[in-house]
């Protein structure tokens, strides 16, 4: 039953308001169960002005200062250092790349920087480059300064009265370089591409002569001189090019599998001799099943013009693992057996001479299973990538009538190809590695053999 409202129980549950105390400051809070009012404590007699002030701050607006790109080292590549040593004496070289961009990654530069003691040239036998690109716009720019020198030795020996000798030959062909560059993207994958510079080729060469006497053996003398006949003038040429590149390749830890990449490219070059490049690269990667990758590649690349077979111009080599397998320099020798020597000996020279000339046309095809990896048959994540691949290789080498060396007549020559398995694996981000179980078509006296590069797949 509800009792009145005046009645005594509903006056003893009625809520009463607690009073204040009398020295309570006037703007304190009541007191309730939920909120206890905290110890007065003094107040410094700065603080009211300080309050002022930071309430006087508007905090939508922000001091403006112009940006200052400052390049600063994001990378340093594997510093390398060898040392060899041999009955010509020993020989240290190294190298390092450094790569520096600003904060906002519009400006990039690159330096390298290698070097080594062969015959003691030190200044001939240094690498330098130092490319620099502007990011900032829509047209990229950028600007490249190089020394390259490219260093071949040859060894032999002879007799004299009472003497023999041994003799090192070092040849060097220094490339310098000063380039710029001009790009305009129509798409992220798209872009034309302007260049011009100006080129310089020099040569030098030293011999080294050891000495000996042919009864006793023992050394009569050892000689250094740089003064070598039939040394080349040097190439002083100037000129540009043009190219359209295209690139929408995925990547997949040892080599592509995904998307096309293109490069159309032509440059025209004047001075003490005058002829044209062309490179026309196609490349497309289709994605069967799962992890089954077909690749495939076309490749022409040429020297055109009055001055195309220059002998003071490297001759292009068809015979890099890059290009065909099965077919590179080091395996050339001793292939071929012959009752006479000199016939032996000149049809080795000629099996050589289809490796060279002016033109290299080019094609690949590779069938990719990636086993193991991120993307792999096997996903290990753990795991560097490692790739395996059927492939068949074909190129032929175009060499004029006037080549300097040919053993025949010049044009086309014979179309070389080779099959085989390969493996390729990641090295830890530091490259990429390739065992290449090869069989040369074309060789004279050559079956299968293995053949190692540091390369990933095109």
């Amino acid at each position: 039953v509800a009792a009145a409202p005046d009645s005594v129980a509903a006056r003893s549950l009625a809520a009463v308001p607690l009073a204040m105390p009398a020295e309570a400051p006037a703007d304190s809070m009541p007191v309730s169960a939920a909120l206890l009012p905290p110890t007065p404590r003094a107040k410094p007699g700065w603080s009211d002005s300080a309050r002022v002030q930071i309430a006087a701050v508007d905090t939508m607006r922000f001091g403006l200062s112009r940006y200052r790109p400052r390049l600063t080292l994001d990378y340093v590549s594997q510093p390398t250092l060898g040392v060899a040593a041999g009955s010509s004496g020993v020989a240290v070289g190294g190298g390092a790349g450094l790569y520096w961009s600003d904060m906002l990654g519009d400006h990039e530069l690159m330096t390298l920087l290698q070097i080594s003691s062969v015959e003691g040239n030190y200044l001939n036998n240094t690498s330098v480059a130092a490319v620099y690109q502007n990011l900032s716009s829509r047209w990229d720019w950028g600007v490249q300064a190089s020394q390259l020198p490219y260093i071949t030795q040859y060894y032999g020996v002879g007799e004299g009265a009472g003497t023999y000798y041994e003799q090192l030959l070092t040849y060097w062909q220094i490339e310098r370089a000063l380039l710029g560059t001009v790009g305009y993207p129509f798409s992220r994958f798209t872009r034309a591409e302007f260049n011009g510079g100006v080129r310089n080729i020099s040569f030098a060469a030293r011999t080294h002569t050891w000495t000996y006497s042919a009864s006793t053996g023992a050394q009569l003398s050892d000689e250094t001189s740089d003064d070598v006949a039939g040394l080349p003038s040097a190439l002083n040429l100037g000129g540009g090019g043009v190219a359209l590149v295209h690139d929408s390749g995925v990547f997949g830890g040892t080599s592509p599998i995904l998307g096309q990449r293109f490069r159309f490219e032509a440059d025209a070059l004047a001075g003490s001799i005058r002829y044209n490049e062309i490179l026309l690269d196609y490349r497309r990667y289709v994605r069967l099943r799962r992890a089954l990758v077909l690749a495939g590649r076309a490749l022409h690349y040429g020297r055109y013009g009055p001055g195309a077979s220059d002998d003071r111009l490297y001759s292009l080599f068809l015979g890099d693992p890059w290009f065909i397998r099965g077919y590179d320099y080091t395996s050339v020798g001793n292939q071929i057996e012959g009752d006479d020597a000199r016939t032996a000996a000149a049809a080795q020279d000629l099996y050589y001479d289809r490796l060279l000339g002016t033109r290299l046309a080019v094609a690949n095809l590779e069938l990719r299973v990636p086993l193991l990896g991120a993307l792999g048959l096997f996903p290990t994540p753990a795991v560097p990538p490692i790739e395996a691949a059927v492939f068949f290789d074909a190129g032929a080498a175009y060499q004029p009538d006037a080549f300097s060396g040919s053993a025949a007549a010049g044009g086309w020559r014979q179309t070389l190809t080779s099959y085989g398995l390969s493996l390729r694996m990641n090295l830890l981000g530091f490259a990429v590695g390739e065992a290449a179980l090869v069989h040369p078509n074309e060789r004279p006296g050559q079956g299968w053999y293995w053949v190692l590069a540091l390369q990933p797949g095109f």
